[in-house]
């Protein structure tokens, strides 16, 4: 090997690395907008399933849609918050988490609950979201959540 070939090769694994990231993130766009993880999507045509476009075509009509969909969740939340109490909902975060890290657990210990785990996902991200709404920090949390993903960003590149 060269004196420049390690070199070469550093910024080669750099740059596939970058673009492994960026498809890593192109894949949870696919999945949040379509609802289906890429895998899935590649398996429903392979056998044979016909996609259909979504009922909405413009840019202005999918931010109605989202729009629509997070004000629907908000009031959700808000009614559960008000029907049992900032005190109970904060304590149910708790528990879902535990109940969460039961199954992850089993899953160490050899279990296939892939499903119970997406289920317990499920409810720690919705207790989660009431808490933000609970403690007014939804804005603090993503800001706190993208500081954190670009450390991990750097942090990852610090490794090639």
């Amino acid at each position: 090997m060269k004196k420049g070939d390690g070199d070469m090769y550093a910024d080669q694994y750099r740059h596939i690395s970058a673009r492994l990231m960026r498809l890593d993130e192109l894949n949870l766009s696919i999945q949040k907008v379509s609802g289906y993880t890429v895998e899935q999507l590649f398996q429903m045509f392979l056998s044979g399933y016909e996609l259909k476009p979504p009922e909405y075509q413009s840019v202005e009509n999918i931010s109605k849609v989202v729009g629509a969909k997070v004000m629907n969740e908000l009031s959700v939340f808000q009614r559960a918050i008000a029907t049992w109490g900032e005190d109970a909902q904060m304590k149910m975060v708790l528990e879902e988490m535990s109940e969460l890290q039961k199954e992850i657990c089993k899953l160490w210990r050899g279990k296939d609950n892939r499903d119970a785990i997406a289920e317990e996902v499920a409810d720690v991200e919705i207790m989660l979201d009431q808490l933000k709404l609970m403690l007014d920090i939804p804005y603090e949390v993503e800001q706190h959540r993208q500081n954190k993903l670009q450390r991990l960003r750097e942090r990852l590149e610090e490794k090639v």
